[in-house]
């Protein structure tokens, strides 16, 4: 869980330097954009064994299993986020002016779309790293406590 923090951390960081190079400094935002995603990838398979770990906290709480409820509420609220942030850069971008096809944006424009891709996802991070550090008590401690209790009890771990 550690890792998942201070990777939402480093991406953060990484996001918001990126606002404050030259945009004509293209090489330098590709190369850290890159460097954004490869770092960020690291929490796709860390958030995913979260469901395993609520289930098994779950079979261990109330004495029964719910994978498909844990595994379906996440893809429902990941198909809701998505959503979500679909509609806030469709109304940044309109409130900004956009112009598709347009030969050159305005100014406004141009430094929303930079805050699009860069710190209004950091500010995701952030708060999302916050959220798992303070509320998410899944530790390694409390599932080695909760594996051991459910293999004792003979309930399918």
């Amino acid at each position: 869980m550690k890792l998942y923090i201070y990777v939402g951390f480093i991406t953060a960081a990484i996001s918001i330097l990126i606002y404050f190079i030259d945009p004509r400094n293209i090489e330098t935002i590709f190369a850290l954009n890159t460097l954004r995603g490869y770092i960020g990838a690291i929490t796709v398979p860390i958030f995913w064994s979260f469901i395993g770990d609520a289930d098994d906290f779950g079979a261990w709480k109330f004495k029964r299993r719910m994978s498909g409820v844990y595994a379906s509420g996440n893809l429902f609220a990941l198909k809701v986020s998505l959503a979500i942030a679909g509609t806030i850069t469709a109304t940044i971008l309109s409130l900004t002016h956009y112009v598709p096809d347009a030969p050159q944006q305005t100014p406004e424009t141009l430094n929303a779309i930079m805050l699009l891709i860069t710190v209004i996802p950091a500010a995701g991070s952030i708060i999302t790293s916050l959220l798992f550090l303070f509320f998410y008590k899944l530790d390694t401690r409390m599932m080695n406590e909760i594996q051991t209790d459910l293999k004792a009890n003979h309930y399918p771990a």
